[in-house]
């Protein structure tokens, strides 16, 4: 009799076993503790999605600066949030909560493949002219053809071709360049449908007020993973560079643009292979590394 009990006891503790097994993977930790919160906005600098509330816990990716993500369960000042595709969490002190719901949140996390909104703040169109986040966009007018290169100093070997632009175009960013005593501009055209962010000198437009253009600087570093598509400008429809970023190489970033399938990221390299300065706007998950998070 005591064996057949010991044995039963067996059985129940193994069959206990399994239902917490399937439990924590159907429910991560935390997620049935509720919240009120519905929806946060990721501050300057963006954040790790990872799998559980804990700063040791493996990143699953990135989520930039200003997404709006929605939330499903809170746990110790980390939201469960939903962003294209995955689930995970954010630590709160990341991001900004911009709404509450009345109740005390869900039970339990939407299931898999179920579809969630996840939103990033709007970009503005005026024209044919995309307003491309965290740049000046001011519209100027050329006084002369516009020499391009695809950097801004001489150094890069990338000329993009001298254009006779009798229309605006949209001022971005700028660029000292000390031995010359100028500041490059970088702008923003559309040349036979494609978009050009292209750099020129800051006299080849009359009247720009260089001061309010913000200064370009380094605000990260990556190694891009594999063979890049290299492009001139952070959109779906952006000429192509007539190269490609090699595997492996390390770079500095200067920028970083959400997208409509994927957020770019502005790069600079040393080509060694041709013995030059490159700038170029990737696709964001070309870098293996998640420099700002």
């Amino acid at each position: 009799m005591a064996g057949r009990t010991a044995g039963m006891f067996r059985r129940m503790a193994a069959a206990l076993l399994v239902f917490c097994c399937v439990f924590t993977l159907l429910f991560p930790a935390g997620v049935l503790a509720g919240t009120n919160v519905t929806k946060v906005r990721v501050v300057k600098g963006g954040v790790s999605l990872r799998t559980g509330p804990s700063e040791d816990a493996p990143k699953i990716r990135g989520v930039h600066s200003d997404y709006e993500l929605d939330v499903s369960d809170e746990r110790n000042g980390w939201y469960y949030v939903y962003y294209k595709g995955d689930w995970g969490w954010v630590t709160g002190r990341r991001v900004t909560v911009i709404s509450r719901g009345n109740s005390s949140g869900n039970s339990s996390s939407p299931k898999s493949g179920q579809s969630v909104s996840s939103s990033r703040s709007s970009q503005q169109n005026s024209g044919s002219f995309r307003y491309f986040s965290g740049f000046g966009n001011i519209t100027v007018r050329p006084n002369q053809k516009l020499a391009t290169r695809s950097g801004p100093a001489t150094r890069y070997d990338e000329k993009a071709g001298t254009f006779n632009v009798d229309s605006s175009v949209l001022a971005m960013s700028r660029s000292y360049d000390a031995p010359n005593n100028l500041w490059w501009i970088q702008f923003q055209m559309i040349y036979r449908g494609r978009v050009y962010c292209l750099y020129t000198g800051e006299q080849r437009f009359s009247g720009l007020d260089v001061s309010r253009l913000p200064v370009e600087k380094v605000i990260g570093r990556c190694t891009v993973s594999m063979s890049a598509e290299a492009y001139y400008a952070p959109c779906e429809n952006a000429a192509r560079m007539d190269w490609d970023v090699p595997a492996n190489v390390s770079c500095d970033i200067y920028a970083m643009v959400p997208g409509e399938n994927s957020d770019y990221i502005q790069i600079e390299f040393y080509d060694h292979l041709r013995s030059t300065w490159r700038r170029a706007w990737i696709k964001e998950w070309y870098a293996d590394n998640e420099y700002f998070y």
